[in-house]
């Protein structure tokens, strides 16, 4: 089509890039901007309490109710809030990604506009009914979720649309019901949401969406201004209902779930200390919560509960908040926002005293976090700031009082108290594959970060990799390790000779060591610098893992990096700035070793 100066006056150059394909791209990128399987319930009980206490702005004596039914069997959930409703008009515009009724009013939980249609894109069936006092409107959704990964199925669209006159729910002229059906199981993701017991969803419904309100947590058990009545009402995979149930609209820390007697308070402690009767602790809880400042001067609110890292394991074991492989109570530092718990976690920072951190758990809230679309992790400057906060506020001050709560045990030797458990871990290196490579003198595989290490300065010494020489390796500094890496193109092939400047070059070069490769991400996104790192060290690298987070991962031949032993490359996207490639080479010991011994 030819264009003449004026035609193209006005043109709307976005419109004629929209189509089926960029949509489905588009969905699909919002689903996978989310990360766990509660993520349908965080998002859906955020948007239910925001429209509760805008309903309260207008008029304190709005019903404050929410009703789940969550359904294993149906794959299904229903939530149904007392809140402003939505108008036939707003209905038309919401479920589209980038459209929010949030914008611009303070206090709201949700900013990136994007949760509703998280919701209808990951469920085949979608129901809305609301009532804005004004006027009532059902609408459904159906195969939304098809319609991303299947391009013959059509583009969703509303349907058995009903607008009729205001109606009441929950004893409320005002309310949104919404119901999210036949909901596609997460790809990549070692959990289904709808094999939660009901013990574990209460949890997690308290530990990681918002009905769990931190307000209690930070102010000595106080309920917050606007408190929500929420019912559950939960079936399991063979349809048998429960009886629907109240569900505290409040945060379930560890100390929920202890006798009062077993939790003391910082100030009683005190007390305990000054009169010299801290005799009977051993075995007991502290917890302690308070008031910091950010660098800006905001607020950051923080709660601590520290106790024996077995009290974890006994808490998850009576109260059924386990799974084969993890406890849902557990030790870590978490993050919670305007009064609501994220279920995002920090990795502890590096200390003196270090083996006490799985004795603390923290709640650190900061209301001034800019977050990614799915609230996968808290990076850069605010996640160092908040690991301070833990740091110095709450672990150092409190850390030295940790062994008054943990009978007859230091901090070096905790954990590994009796001879039954040093018996298992005997054990368990007994059941640790054999590391087949008699050239060096290691004889399991690992099992963490500091084998690799180990097994790579092995292989240093036995003159198998070669040009590298460590000048410094330190646990507690920002980068594992500084070496100097020396490379002459004479020992070089193809690519690799190319790709070097001279010669021969010398270079001093950062290298970060990792037991799996996947596990640099969270300390990139955290508190490390993409381009200060120039090669990475792993035993075993996931490609799935790298994929989900949009980057490639291509294997290497001995002629395509100048980095001796390299086995894999990693292409970033721009989001992590390695520079002006974005690639990172990787030695993959485990797949170098493979491979040295079939050459």
């Amino acid at each position: 089509m030819n264009f003449s100066t004026n035609s193209l006056d006005g043109f709307k150059f976005l419109s004629s890039a929209v189509n089926d394909e960029l949509l489905r791209a588009s969905a699909q990128n919002i689903l996978d901007s989310y990360a766990h399987p509660w993520d349908i319930l965080s998002e859906s009980l955020q948007n239910a309490v925001d429209a509760i206490e805008l309903n309260q702005k207008n008029d304190k004596g709005a019903v404050k109710q929410m009703k789940i039914i969550f359904d294993c069997k149906t794959r299904s959930i229903e939530i149904s809030d007392t809140g402003v409703g939505i108008s036939q008009a707003q209905i038309a515009e919401i479920l589209a990604p980038g459209m929010s009724l949030k914008r611009g009013i303070t206090g709201m939980r949700g900013e990136k506009s994007v949760g509703m249609s998280f919701l209808v894109f990951a469920c085949n069936t979608f129901r809305i009914e609301t009532c804005d006092g004004n006027q009532t409107v059902y609408v459904e959704v159906h195969n939304a979720n098809k319609w991303i990964r299947d391009t013959t199925c059509p583009q969703p669209s509303f349907s058995n649309v009903k607008v009729t006159d205001r109606q009441t729910f929950l004893g409320s002229p005002s309310y949104t019901r919404v119901w999210i059906e036949d909901v596609a199981q997460k790809e990549n993701s070692e959990e289904d949401l709808f094999q939660y017991t009901k013990p574990r969803l209460i949890h997690i419904l308290r530990s990681k969406t918002a009905v769990g309100h931190t307000y209690p947590l930070f102010n000595n058990g106080k309920r917050p201004s606007i408190d929500i009545r929420v019912e559950l009402q939960y079936v399991d995979n063979d349809g048998v209902k429960s009886s629907s149930e109240q569900i505290e609209y409040a945060y379930a820390s560890p100390a929920e779930y202890l006798p009062k007697g077993n939790v003391i308070t910082w100030e009683k402690y005190q007390e305990l200390q000054n009169k010299g009767k801290t005799r009977k602790l051993p075995g007991k809880s502290l917890v302690r919560s308070g008031i910091s400042q950010s660098e800006t001067g905001r607020e950051i609110r923080w709660f601590v509960f520290a106790a024996s890292r077995k009290l974890y394991d006994a808490i998850s074991e009576r109260h059924q908040l386990k799974t084969l492989k993890d406890n849902d109570v557990e030790s870590g530092i978490f993050v919670s926002t305007k009064g609501m718990p994220t279920g995002i976690q920090l990795t502890p920072p590096r200390s003196a005293q270090a083996s006490y951190w799985p004795s603390f758990f923290i709640l650190l809230e900061y209301d001034a976090i800019r977050w990614d679309v799915g609230r996968k992790f808290v990076g850069g400057r605010v996640a160092g700031m908040l690991k301070k906060v833990s740091l110095t506020e709450v672990f150092n001050k409190l850390v030295d009082h940790i062994p008054q709560f943990i009978s007859g045990v230091s901090s070096e030797i905790e954990g590994l108290e009796t001879e039954k458990e040093l018996d298992e871990i005997k054990s368990e290196v007994k059941l640790t594959q054999d590391l087949i490579f008699p050239k060096i003198l290691y004889g399991k595989e690992p099992k963490e970060e500091q084998g690799v290490i180990a097994i790579f300065h092995k292989l240093l010494g036995a003159g198998i990799l070669k040009g590298y020489h460590t000048l410094r390796s330190a646990a507690r500094e920002k980068y594992d390790s500084m070496i100097r890496y020396s490379i002459s193109k004479s020992t070089l092939e193809g690519k690799a000779r190319e790709r070097l400047p001279s010669e021969t070059a010398e270079y001093e070069i950062f290298v970060e060591f990792k037991y799996e490769a996947s596990r640099l991400l969270p300390d990139l996104e955290e508190r490390k610098r993409a381009r200060d790192i120039k090669l990475l060290i792993c035993w075993t690298i996931d490609k799935a893992k790298f994929e989900a987070e949009n980057i490639d991962v291509d294997d290497l031949e001995s002629d395509e990096s100048i980095f001796n032993g390299a086995t894999h490359r990693l292409v970033f996207s721009n989001r992590y700035q390695f520079g002006a490639d974005n690639q990172l080479d990787v030695i993959c010991l485990q797949d170098f070793i493979r491979k040295f011994l079939t050459d």
